[in-house]
C-alpha cells in the first residue's frame, strides 16, 4: 500500500435436548444480556491473539464496531518503539496472516479500526499500454486546502454518510492512468483513502493513503485494456486493539 502509495467462517451448534442437563438460570441471563447489548459504532477490537503458523504468523481479534470502515494490521520489534503497518482489511475481517516472518524474533502486533463512509464508484476503461516517454508521477494534483471550519464531523456515527467525499470522478490522464477529484466534506479526519478494484469486483484494496483535506490524485500504471472501478473514503483512526507478541522457533 502507498501514501503513504498502498476471509470466512462458519459455526455449527448441535445439542440433543433431552441429554443435556437444563442451564443454569443465571447464566442464560448473562447470555441473553450480552446479545442483546447494542455494539459501540467506534469500540476498539479486542482478544487479538497472534499465534504461528508453518512459517507465518496467524492473527485473530474480535470485532466489536458497527460503524463502516476497516482495521490496520501493524507490528514491531524489540528493535523498533514504533508500529508499522502491515496491511489493511475491511471491517468483516478477523484474522490476518503475516507471511515470512523471521524465526527466533519477538513480533509485537496490534490493530488498529479506521472508520469512515466511502464515496459512490466510478468507473474507467484504461486503453493499450504504450511507451509514451518518461512515466507519469503518481500522487496528488494539488497541495490539500484547509477545510477545518466547514463540512460535518466524521466522528459523528449519525452523520457519516454526509462527510463521505462526494462528486468523485475520474478521467484518463494517459491510457493506463486515471486522474481522480473528489469534494472534501468533512471536517475533522485523519486523512483520505482512495480505493480500486476491477469494475467487475467488489475487492477493493487501498490504494492510496493521503493526507486530511485531499481533493484528487492521479493513480498511475493501472492494468491496460481494463475497466477499474475507484471509491474514496475520510476517515479517522479509532482505539488500538491491546498489544500481543509472538514468535517463530
Amino acid at each position: 500500500m502507498r501514501y503513504a502509495s498502498v476471509a470466512g467462517w462458519l459455526a455449527l451448534l448441535a445439542a440433543a435436548a433431552c441429554s443435556r442437563p437444563p442451564e443454569p438460570l443465571q447464566e442464560k441471563h448473562e447470555t441473553q444480556e450480552k446479545q442483546e447489548k447494542p455494539r459501540d459504532a467506534f469500540a476498539a477490537p479486542e482478544a487479538l491473539s497472534p499465534s504461528p503458523s508453518g512459517g507465518n504468523m496467524l492473527l485473530r481479534w474480535e470485532n466489536h464496531a458497527s460503524a463502516p470502515g476497516g482495521y490496520f494490521v501493524e507490528f514491531r520489534t524489540d528493535a523498533n518503539d514504533t508500529f508499522t503497518m502491515i496491511d489493511a482489511v475491511w471491517a468483516d475481517a478477523h484474522t490476518f496472516v503475516h507471511e515470512d516472518v523471521a524465526r527466533d524474533t519477538p513480533f509485537s502486533y496490534r490493530v488498529r479500526p479506521f472508520f469512515g463512509a466511502a464515496s459512490p464508484t466510478v468507473d474507467v476503461a484504461t486503453g493499450a499500454a504504450v511507451d509514451a516517454g518518461p512515466p507519469e508521477e503518481e500522487g496528488p494534483l494539488t497541495e490539500p486546502s484547509r477545510n477545518d471550519a466547514a463540512g460535518v464531523s466524521i466522528r459523528d456515527a449519525n452523520a457519516m454518510a454526509e462527510a463521505a467525499p462526494a462528486e468523485l470522478s475520474a478521467v484518463l490522464g494517459s491510457p493506463t492512468t486515471a486522474v481522480l477529484r473528489w469534494k472534501d466534506r468533512a471536517r475533522d479526519e485523519d486523512g483520505y483513502l482512495l480505493e480500486m478494484a476491477p469494475a467487475d469486483s467488489s475487492a477493493f484494496q487501498i490504494c492510496a493513503l493521503l493526507p486530511p483535506n485531499a481533493t484528487s490524485f492521479r493513480k498511475v500504471k493501472l492494468p491496460p485494456n481494463t475497466k477499474m472501478r475507484f471509491r474514496a473514503r475520510a476517515y479517522f483512526l479509532g482505539l488500538p486493539s491491546n498489544v500481543a507478541t509472538a514468535s517463530l522457533r
